[in-house]
């Protein structure tokens, strides 16, 4: 009884007993009648008068029984002091799923924003799901967002889905998740917008979990920096299509299949092509398959891309294709003016003279001249009586 009210003096909420887990690490204190409560059921045993050690085989050790004690006191952990519900809360991963219901064209970007919804067949699910189409091959910049999501400041989340789509052969494309964190519960402010988050989805800048089909699968992870969240897709150049995902670990199973020629395409996959691909273009995929069946030449590059067959990307580009491309993305007007501005004439006219050597012209003039040759066509094309008529006539006048 005399350790027990020294305890008590020690900690004035009555909870005397440190309770060790099956290692011997404290992570909290209880009751002591909570404590004799957990020896009598055999999911304790005594280490000393006030100390416990849980059992490993206990039914609530697994689930955290510091919780089910509703332990909130601070472990020790030197100076950086947590409680066991911290602890825990900074390990665990919350998964924020996409929900097509959800999602609303942002106010700002209605005027240019191409989005819709519609239910199609995918390969992942085999029947039809709610697929977001954002964005066009145009420039309008295009931009849908989630609701203002309650977090918990601090704690860990990731946000999951599939992804379609969001290149396209220019390179020039806009691919992106912006993460906005607020403290209002609806809308965010321009301080909120110019901390974001951003997350580029396209060329390989973030690395999905797994490919299947044409659909890749994203988990981004990040943690809650206030206590709302608002989730923006920006679409750019190229339409993007957006699929609910589960948690990573549902997908444990499922196949890895990306694109076996992803490597020789300038875009992704699009639900937009049959094929995935415009069948029409060098990156085509029956162009590609007849190359890698051996039907092609080699590019002289040395390298072989797979299939045994070495790629002919002389023969690859299109370049119809290209010069159409450039001449509708070149302003030659904007061109001529940047040079005229850019050109100074008695600078070049300086250097010209700079640069002429007059004593090697003439050597060369000098060289390359025959003088008999021009008086002979001096003589022959010369009319001598005409000449002295001419003179006697301007004498006489």
């Amino acid at each position: 009884m005399t350790k027990n009210r020294k305890a008590a003096s020690a900690d004035a909420s009555g909870q005397t007993v440190t309770v060790l887990d099956r290692n011997g690490t404290p992570i909290g204190r209880t009751y002591p009648r909570r404590a004799k409560g957990l020896v009598k059921k055999c999911r304790a045993e005594y280490a000393s008068d006030d100390t416990i050690r849980l059992y490993a085989d206990c039914p609530m050790y697994n689930d955290t029984e510091e919780h089910t004690m509703e332990i909130n006191e601070k472990i020790n952990y030197g100076e950086n002091a947590k409680t066991a519900a911290e602890v825990k809360r900074e390990e665990q991963i919350n998964y924020i799923y996409l929900e097509s219901r959800e999602w609303r064209v942002n106010p700002d970007t209605e005027n240019q924003t191409k989005f819709e919804r519609f239910f199609m067949e995918t390969p992942l699910y085999g029947d039809m799901k709610e697929v977001l189409s954002l964005g066009a091959w145009s420039g309008e910049w295009c931009e849908i967002i989630s609701r203002n999501l309650p977090l918990d400041k601090g704690a860990k989340y990731s946000f999951v889905f599939w992804l379609n789509g969001g290149e396209n052969d220019r390179f020039n494309e806009r691919c992106e998740l912006h993460i906005l964190f607020t403290d209002r519960p609806e809308g965010v402010s321009y301080r909120d917008w110019e901390q974001r988050q951003c997350y580029k989805l396209n060329r390989g800048y973030t690395k999905p979990l797994k490919k299947y089909k044409g659909w890749e699968l994203y988990s981004i992870p990040f943690t809650a920096g206030d206590e709302f969240a608002q989730l923006r897709f920006v679409a750019q150049y190229a339409p993007m299509a957006l699929l609910r995902a589960d948690g990573p670990d549902a997908y444990a199973g499922l196949e890895n299949i990306p694109d076996e020629y992803e490597g020789l395409r300038p875009q992704r996959h699009n639900i937009v092509f049959e094929d995935g691909w415009p069948t029409n273009t060098r990156y085509a995929t029956k162009v590609l398959a007849a190359i890698a069946e051996g039907k092609g030449e080699s590019d002289g590059s040395g390298r072989n891309h797979g299939g045994g067959a070495s790629f002919p990307f002389s023969k690859l580009i299109d370049m119809d294709g290209l010069a159409e491309q450039i001449a509708e993305n070149i302003d030659t007007d904007d061109i001529a003016e940047q040079i005229a501005d850019g050109i100074d004439m008695d600078e070049i006219s300086r250097r010209i003279v700079r640069s002429i050597d007059m004593d090697e012209i003439a050597g060369q003039i000098a060289d390359n001249i025959d003088m008999d040759e021009i008086s002979e066509q001096i003589a022959e094309n010369i009319d001598m009586d005409e000449i002295v008529k001419r003179i006697v006539r301007s004498a006489r006048e």
